[in-house]
């Protein structure tokens, strides 16, 4: 018996891409969501990753920096929420958010409000 025929009909029943979608040495893509949003803008997108990857290669393969000029250097980042470093490694459904840089400190902030209320003659 021809052992390379009887691998060759055996391919011949299965077609290739199928034979890789239903493989079970290849693991599931993890499915991740990456949001960027701003003052009239609002950048969602869905990307399949592997398992292993990092919110770097997630924001990468969404192409977020393609689409948003202004994010030229994205050191804020966060999953549902909760800030994280770009190698923090991804889960099944995570969402990544990039953050923008504050345009006023806070405290700031605060002071401005109080002083407005103030002069306003309005209790705190």
């Amino acid at each position: 018996m021809d052992h390379t025929r009887a691998a060759n009909t055996i391919r011949l029943y299965i077609s290739p891409s199928r034979a890789l979608m239903e493989s079970s040495w290849l693991p599931p893509l993890l499915k991740i969501t990456v949001a960027y949003c701003a003052p009239g803008v609002e950048d969602v997108s869905e990307v399949r990753v592997p398992p292993g990857s990092t919110a770097r290669d997630a924001i990468g393969a969404a192409q977020i920096h393609a689409r948003r000029p202004e994010l030229t250097d994205t050191t804020d980042a966060g999953i549902w929420g909760r800030r994280c470093s770009l190698d923090q490694p991804l889960t099944q459904g995570d969402r990544v958010e990039l953050y923008r840089p504050l345009t006023i400190d806070p405290m700031e902030g605060r002071r401005a409000r109080a002083e407005l209320r103030r002069r306003r003659g309005a209790k705190p």
